[in-house]
């Protein structure tokens, strides 16, 4: 009998349900795209029912269309986005789940900053305080603004430990995902005890942690029913996304990844941990992960999109987009984007911080704001890649390359030229599903490790090499681009200010 992994991935603005063969060929997929609710200025929120009803009905219409046979999955594997879900002991969901690029509870951040200090976070949880990123400035936010809620907690969840809940009825969550919480010790690998009290509450409330190819548990009769899937089949604990795609890409210790979605970053090993990144663990043994998130990057292309071409078919608009900013010489003519619509992450971590076109003149047109769009990206990116290089002695000469940017051609190659490194792109670019039905085939004991399955399962397709003169150009526009927000981030912050005093509905 053929047998088949799944992999599910949550990600900000879409979910998608993969199947491969023990080979790692790709035998069928779907995909559900989603807008996030932002019912108040900073707050992203989403109702988790629907990441419940878009994986039931997409397992629904693969196991429809017969080239997926229930019998024939041997193990589910999951990797997600972040966000906190949370239930109460009747398992019902309390309020919509607070989504990684939520900045309400930037107040609880100063507060948190002011009785803790970053830095002694930072020596429990490897990573700094933050609002939307990490769980902790959010419970704060809903013990003080929704108390009535946040006394009824009794299930505390990622999304990928909400889908295996509903999976399975298992409580859990892997250790990726528990490094985002600001509740659990990088160095220890462990829930925190003194972290836990902070937020008033005990380890013991918490789900129990898991590698991310361990097995919780199996599907149960009603997740059956709703889903298609054969009563018993094994459920791992799943991953992060960016593990997922670590996995999915074939990543080794000497290199590291690119991973091009609705949020881009750098990915490398790294024992010396910084502030300014996001860093996360796999399991108990494994060497920490260092991640440079950049909030904006393919938001920003489907903002740009939507505000250039909203009354145009969309089949093809990308590619079309590619063609148009392939005419524009690099620097696109002195127009130059900060792509911080959403705030920002690495390395700067201000969620006041905003989106910026500057070097605007008449000549400019649509191609020459598509390509700004790419190459601010590029900048962030390597903002970033410059602190690894310089104070982490990190700088591997190339990086896999995977999720959905990654299509893009021309994207790639200013990427590479602004980096200076190589890119290797797999066939597969959905890297996430993949990379979860890897550790699904290893969680079940269908393969011994990971790396014997580099070679069956991920194919690099093309190298992207950075062109020489390009890399010269942009290396000497890179400090304009980091002067732009540090120069002017205290006139943005007054002028939003500015905004929020004005009495709403005047009219001159």
């Amino acid at each position: 009998m053929t047998k088949l992994l799944a992999g599910i991935d949550i990600g900000t603005t879409g979910l998608k349900v993969s199947f491969y063969t023990d080979h790692g060929e790709l035998v069928d997929r779907t995909y559900r795209e989603y807008a996030l609710s932002m019912p108040f200025k900073g707050w992203v929120e989403f109702d988790p029912k629907l990441w419940w009803s878009h994986v039931c009905n997409g397992l629904q219409e693969v196991f429809s269309r017969g080239k997926v046979k229930a019998e024939e999955v041997k193990g589910i594997g999951i990797t997600c986005t972040n966000s906190l879900i949370i239930m109460d002991a009747e398992q019902n969901i309390l309020r919509p789940a607070i989504m990684q690029l939520d900045h309400r509870a930037t107040a609880q951040v100063e507060q948190l900053t002011v009785e803790f200090g970053h830095e002694w976070i930072f020596e429990k949880t490897g990573n700094r305080i933050a609002s939307g990123a990490f769980w902790g400035p959010t419970l704060l936010w809903l013990k003080q603004h929704e108390p009535h809620i946040f006394e009824r907690i009794r299930y505390f969840l990622a999304p990928t430990s909400f889908l295996t809940f509903c999976l399975t009825g298992e409580y859990s969550i892997d250790h990726s995902r528990a490094s985002s919480t600001m509740l659990y010790n990088i160095f220890d690998r462990r829930w925190d005890s003194e972290l836990c009290q902070a937020f008033s509450l005990h380890p013991e409330e918490l789900p129990p942690i898991y590698s991310s190819s361990e097995v919780i548990g199996f599907v149960h009769s009603e997740a059956a029913a709703r889903t298609g899937l054969k009563p018993g089949t094994p459920v791992i604990a799943g991953a992060m996304d960016t593990i997922g795609a670590w996995v999915g890409l074939g990543v080794e210790a000497s290199s590291g990844a690119l991973i091009m979605g609705t949020v881009c970053r750098i990915c490398v090993e790294n024992d010396k941990l910084d502030l300014r990144f996001m860093n996360t663990v796999c399991d108990e043994a494994s060497p920490p992960i260092s991640m440079t998130p950049i909030n904006s990057a393919g938001i920003s292309m489907k903002w740009i999109k939507k505000l250039l071409f909203s009354d145009c078919p969309a089949t093809g608009l990308y590619d079309e987009m590619d063609r148009m900013a392939e005419s524009i010489h690099r620097g696109a003519e002195g127009l130059m984007y900060v792509p911080y619509l959403t705030g920002e992450r690495s390395p700067i971590w201000d969620p006041h911080a905003s989106g910026s076109f500057f070097g605007l003149e008449l000549r400019h047109d649509k191609a020459h704001l598509i390509r700004a769009v790419l190459e601010g990206v590029g900048f962030a990116l390597a903002q970033n890649d410059g602190i690894l290089k310089e104070e982490c002695g990190i700088n591997p000469t190339y990086l896999y390359a995977g999720g959905g940017g990654a299509r893009s051609r021309l994207w790639m190659q200013i990427i590479s030229d602004i980096l200076g490194k190589r890119l290797l792109i797999p066939a597969e670019l959905e890297t996430e599903t993949k990379g979860a039905a890897m550790l699904a085939g290893w969680g079940i004991g269908l393969f011994p490790d990971l790396a014997s399955l580099r070679k069956k399962w991920i194919k690099v397709e093309r190298q992207v090499i950075p062109n020489p003169d390009a890399h010269s150009f942009y290396s000497h526009a890179l400090p304009i681009f980091r002067a732009y927000y540090e120069n002017n981030k205290e006139l943005i912050w007054r002028w939003k200010q500015l905004q929020m005093s004005e009495p709403k509905g005047f009219n001159l």
